[in-house]
């Protein structure tokens, strides 16, 4: 019993003694005195007013206090911190010197130099904006120098003034109709970036167009209310519409600025209107100044936006129905001062513009609930009655069989020889979009047609998705002698007609012996179109899959199908050439050669798997490629570690590749201590996965190859190997797992 007390002190004062041991060696490691220190900064040089961090990294012994006081050789040119921040001052070279704090014998000097640095970039926050006379828009610049630079900002400056002024926080203020460039620069610098700002001219008439929009803002503190009336099918009156805080002058100006088609007196078109056509456009006062209409009366759709929200007047209107038709009705300029006058029920004798206080004081159903507020936005869209018609693909297919109908293409010409509507003649649209033509040579394509084929023909239109240069072609059609009855706009244009992979002047085939050469040609894709389980199934090595499947079958999801052909063309990019791969070079193919159109691939670049002979055959696609390339079938693999590979390739197919072209770079990636030159598969080069360096010198050996990962059992090693590649960017479509690894080989 006494021994064991006695062992018990002795433990005791053991473990005392070591804590205090430790304790003092801690200490010893925080206070210990550094022999030499070593410095870095985030950069040698500094602007002027910049500043850059000088810092201890390391000491020795490596465990020494880092803790150092900071002086500047030249504060004139220079000072430094206490945390070690060097701020310049003037151009220069100064010496930055750190003294240790536990042996002030150790320093450590850093030469900074001091000048002036320049921007490497200024961006904008916006390349363009489009605004109405008053508004005003906020351009942010970026400026971007390397470390140490200072950035003083911007100056900026508009190229015309009388269009829009920006101020020196990058305001921008639109004053008049036209354009002008809005640049930021940096100041003491030479970098600028620019924002090309277009302030829209007042809106004027034109008869052909279906919509124009407006906005006039409402700031007055004296206004009064803005009088609209609610027709009936061009009919009397039934409904006032007020809207609050509207000057009579305001609302003459904005009158000014709205587009028109003039009745008469008995709510009817005017024969003058057709001169409007003709005449192309105006504006109120040139209207009224050309006695069009007998009371200059027009017809328009009427918005009121208060904030993000709509009023919707078909739905708020008291007495109004669906599909009514509203107007507002007003008088010349010369008579706003009548405003307010005469009867509500009655086209004839209601001037429009601005009401008195007086009927405010009406009651409902006259005054609407929830009216905007002073400062919010009028916007007013003009609908003309000659409102554009629209056909589907069944329509465009009639047409191609009817002689009376003529299927007119209205994009730009390139596009057209590119790929187009069999049938389809050109008359090419961009003077009135893109200009790249001018509008004189849009109006002689038109005309050419018309001359040809007669303006008593039934006109279909197509262009890119059904919207501005079918509405030009449309429009000059009209100015031809069609009839606005007998043109018909395909609803979506080309990208609905490929997307529904519908018949093309032409197609591009290839035959399996050159898609196998493109194998390793890394300005080519080859894109497997068929349903995403035959891809997981087998598809060619090295082939990306992109479903087209939702266009194909009944009920199919067509939004994912489009998704998948765009995720495609987004990884890889549009410059690339593409090689389609279906069953057998028909259906899918045609639907995702569409697809990759609508996603800016010219059909130029685009090819398809035919047949042998290089055409569309029932013999072509996945069917052509096995009848001579069936060792270069890889698929879904998942090992027997659950590792899964989007690529496998059996003992045999590998076999075949090994014994013959060698396309694969066959990589062994188990342990160096395991790779035998003699009885490894043939040509395989040892890259262990836990050797990235290795793994990735067989990459850059063979850069755009594809390369088959061969371990053990075609399991963890393989899988660490992908993941170093991928990590450093190879597409791991382009990585095969042998499957099975080597004791698959070997049996």
């Amino acid at each position: 019993m006494k021994r064991s007390k006695k062992m018990f002190t002795v433990m005791l004062a053991l473990c005392v003694a070591l804590s205090m041991a430790m304790a003092s060696v801690t200490a010893n490691a925080a206070t210990k005195k550094p022999k030499k220190i070593y410095l870095k900064a985030t950069s040698t040089t500094v602007d002027i007013k910049g500043k850059v961090k000088v810092s201890v990294y390391k000491t020795k012994p490596s465990k020494a206090s880092k803790s150092v006081k900071w002086k500047s050789s030249n504060k004139k040119v220079a000072t430094v911190s206490k945390s070690g921040y060097v701020t310049g001052k003037k151009k220069g070279t100064v010496k930055i010197t750190a003294t240790s704090k536990k042996r002030k014998k150790v320093k450590k000097t850093i030469k900074i130099k001091v000048t002036n640095l320049k921007a490497k970039s200024v961006t904008l926050n916006k390349k363009s904006a489009s605004l109405l006379k008053g508004e005003k828009t906020q351009v942010k610049a970026t400026v971007k120098g390397q470390t140490g630079f200072y950035n003083q900002g911007v100056t900026w400056k508009s190229s015309n003034t009388s269009v829009a002024t920006v101020t020196s926080k990058g305001i921008v203020t639109a004053k008049k109709a036209g354009k002008t460039t809005i640049t930021a620069t940096e100041k003491g610098g030479s970098k600028k970036a620019t924002c090309s700002v277009t302030v829209q001219p007042d809106l004027v008439v034109d008869a052909n167009a279906k919509t124009v929009t407006i906005t006039a803002t409402v700031n007055n503190a004296t206004a009064k209310s803005m009088h609209y009336v609610v027709n009936k099918n061009g009919g009397a009156a039934k409904t006032s519409y007020f809207v609050t805080d509207v000057t009579a002058k305001e609302f003459s100006a904005a009158l000014e600025q709205i587009s028109a088609t003039a009745w008469n007196d008995n709510a009817e078109f005017d024969a003058k209107t057709a001169d409007v056509a003709q005449a192309g456009t105006k504006t109120i006062n040139e209207l009224a100044k050309a006695g069009v209409g007998n009371s200059n009366y027009t017809k328009m759709n009427v918005n009121i936006k208060a904030g993000t929200k709509t009023i919707d007047m078909e739905n708020t209107l008291s007495g109004a129905k669906a599909n009514d038709n509203f107007s507002m009705i007003y008088s010349n300029v010369a008579n706003n001062h009548n405003a307010g006058s005469g009867c509500l029920t009655c086209n004839t004798s209601c001037y429009a513009g601005v009401v008195t206080n007086e009927l405010k004081t009406w009651a409902d159903p006259f005054v609407p609930k929830n009216m905007p507020k002073k400062g919010t936005i009028v916007s007013i869209t003009y609908t003309s009655q000659d409102a554009e018609n629209y056909t589907d693909i069944a329509g465009v297919k009639a047409a191609l069989a009817d002689d009376n109908s003529v299927v007119l293409d209205a994009r730009k010409a390139a596009d057209y020889e590119d790929a187009h509507i069999a049938g389809a003649v050109s008359a090419d649209m961009d003077g009135y979009v893109g200009k790249s033509i001018t509008e004189a040579a849009s109006d002689a394509n038109v005309k050419a047609v018309v001359d040809k084929y007669g303006a008593s023909k039934k006109y279909v239109l197509i262009c890119y998705s059904g919207n501005r240069y079918a509405k030009a072609a449309r429009r000059v059609l009209m100015n031809n002698g069609v009839k606005s009855s007998n043109i018909t706009i395909l609803t979506g244009g080309m990208n609905a007609w490929r997307s529904a992979g519908e018949a093309l002047d032409h197609y591009n085939y290839t035959n399996a012996a050159t898609t196998f050469d493109k194998l390793k040609d890394s300005s080519y894709v080859i894109l497997d179109a068929r349903k995403a389980a035959d891809y997981d199934n087998g598809h060619i090595a090295g082939a990306v899959s992109a479903s087209v499947d939702g266009y194909i079958a009944e009920g199919g999801n067509k939004d994912e199908a489009a998704a998948n052909v765009k995720a495609v063309v987004d990884k890889y990019g549009k410059d690339k050439k593409y090689i389609v791969i279906c069953y057998s070079g028909n259906r899918y193919a045609k639907v995702a050669t569409g697809l990759l159109m609508n996603n800016g691939i010219k059909n130029a670049n685009i090819q398809t798997l035919g047949g042998d002979d290089s055409q569309q055959s029932a013999a072509g696609g996945m069917k052509a490629w096995n009848a001579k390339y069936a060792g270069y079938v890889v698929a879904k693999h998942t090992s027997s570690g659950n590792f899964n590979f989007a690529n496998g390739i059996t003992p045999e197919n590998l076999k075949a590749d090994v014994d013959g072209s060698k396309v694969f770079t066959v990589m062994d990636v188990r342990a160096a201590k395991d790779y035998n030159p003699e009885t490894c598969i043939k040509g395989a080069v040892s890259t262990p996965s836990s050797d990235e360096a290795a793994v990735m010198k067989a990459v850059n050996d063979n850069k755009n190859g594809l390369y088959v990962l061969v371990c053990y059992t075609g399991n963890a090693k393989a899988d660490e190997a992908r993941n170093i590649m991928v990590k450093n960017g190879v597409d791991e479509s382009r990585i095969i797992c042998l499957q099975g690894g080597m004791k698959a080989w070997n049996n």
